[in-house]
């Protein structure tokens, strides 16, 4: 879709321009594109965005303080979720910690002044087992991130709720990444399409 990462930017706002998406949509987008540029654009739009926070795209300063913020915590009165995920060999445990964006000051001059409402770190571990001859299991490995968020959702049990269950929907999307771009290859206004109905499509209860 595009030629270079650095595009990515200038195709999302192409793309939001000529498609129809949902009055309650919720932008994603990796943390490269959190720019001042492309959430001018959607909150002109009213359009409702969360972010990865990296050290790339000018904001590392935005990073560092949101990280310093939660490493200094004294009292944990955040929004607090879990979620455990097994498949195969592989377990995986998220722990999502979520404050309202007040509560921190931010640098100034930041892309995402004054619209962010709410702060979130995700931290998770991922271990892999693997059974000896006597069926024990065995640990392995176990791996730790802990990305960093910012999103425009007001700060509440809701949104908060919102922003754990739209994270998953986008890991299950990344997780079918390959089998998209080759089914939609050539057409991304399709395959941005058929991920907006994908996404809205209720659970199938047990």
């Amino acid at each position: 879709m595009v030629q270079k990462k650095n595009n990515e930017v200038k195709a999302f706002m192409m793309m939001l321009l000529r498609c129809c998406y949902p009055l309650d949509a919720i932008f994603y987008a990796d943390a490269i594109n959190t720019q001042e540029e492309l959430i001018s654009f959607l909150n002109e739009r009213h359009i409702d965005w969360m972010l990865c926070v990296k050290e790339n795209a000018g904001n590392k300063q935005l990073r560092n303080t949101i990280k310093e913020y939660f490493e200094n915590l004294t009292v944990n009165d955040c929004f607090y979720h879990q979620t455990t995920d097994k498949t195969g060999v592989r377990i995986e445990v998220k722990d999502y910690e979520i404050f309202p964006a007040d509560k921190l000051t931010l640098p100034e001059n930041i892309c995402c002044q004054p619209e962010t409402k709410m702060i979130a770190r995700v931290t998770s571990s991922t271990t892999i087992y693997r059974r000896d001859d006597k069926k024990n299991g065995i640990e392995l490995e176990t791996s730790i991130t802990t990305p960093y968020y910012i999103s425009s959702l007001e700060y509440n049990d809701e949104n908060s709720l919102q922003f754990v269950h739209s994270q998953n929907d986008r890991w299950l999307y990344e997780s079918h990444h390959n089998t998209i771009v080759s089914l939609f290859k050539g057409n991304p206004l399709l395959a941005l399409d058929y991920l907006f109905k994908f996404l809205e499509t209720p659970p199938v209860e047990s």
